[in-house]
């Protein structure tokens, strides 16, 4: 089942809200011995009831996984920005101009899409387990409908080329070695930090400040984040997209 064009239009939108629900975790004050708990611990905890780990090894080893999952996440986000452009990044509707299977598309069809997922997994963990539990799951089911209606767009609107580039790269698992583009296309780097500024902010916070092992901090800073790149977006809107 895709999404609807409603869907894709407010989609940054559903997607916020699933961090927030994910957040306050209504359902858990309904629990009889419901309180809030952090997934970073949870998580921890289960490692090392393996046996394999002690829980300050596996605290490293979970807070290290984050670091790397918001590192990851910001740097596809950035790459695949500057190289889409922010007027396409950030538009309420589908445009084809023509295959994108430059820079990151040349490697996978949506690194957008997985790095906003990467950046959530780090997310999470200041999630409660069942918060963040749903925030991943709804994310994965709506992105797969959004996916689905963007490329059934693209193939209509392009047709055979972007048949062809479907079949040659995969839709987000990374394929190594990449065809090089015949695009001639100059990245726009610096519009893109403005842009991923989000992602990139929070993978700043967890390399400096996950050490700590304090998740209200964490949390307040990804507050912050948000906040500066609301304000971000509003000194530098994104351009329209040229029709």
């Amino acid at each position: 089942m895709r999404a609807t064009q409603w869907e894709f239009k407010y989609r940054f939108g559903i997607i916020t809200s699933f961090y927030i629900v994910g957040f306050f975790s209504p359902w858990i004050f309904f629990l009889r011995d419901g309180h809030y708990s952090y997934t970073w611990l949870w998580l921890s905890f289960q490692l090392s009831r393996t046996g394999w780990f002690d829980l300050s090894t596996a605290t490293i080893l979970v807070t290290s996984a984050a670091i790397l999952s918001a590192t990851l996440g910001a740097w596809l986000r950035f790459w695949g920005s500057a190289y889409l452009g922010a007027a396409t990044v950030h538009s309420n509707q589908m445009h084809a101009i023509g295959v994108m299977d430059a820079g990151p598309f040349a490697h996978m069809r949506n690194p957008l899409y997985a790095g906003t997922f990467f950046t959530q997994l780090a997310v999470c963990i200041l999630m409660p387990p069942s918060g963040a539990a749903f925030c991943i799951v709804a994310y994965l089911f709506f992105i797969a409908r959004v996916i689905g209606c963007e490329e059934a767009f693209l193939t209509e609107q392009i047709g055979p080329a972007y048949t062809e580039y479907c079949k040659r790269v995969p839709a987000v698992l990374p394929k190594l070695f990449a065809k090089k583009s015949e695009l001639q296309l100059k990245p726009e780097w610096l519009r893109s930090l403005f842009d991923e500024f989000f992602g990139i902010a929070i993978a700043g916070c967890y390399a400096v400040l996950a050490w700590r092992y304090n998740a209200r901090i964490m949390t307040r800073a990804i507050i912050i984040c948000f906040g500066g790149f609301l304000i971000l977006r509003a000194l530098f809107p994104p351009p329209k997209h040229e029709k």
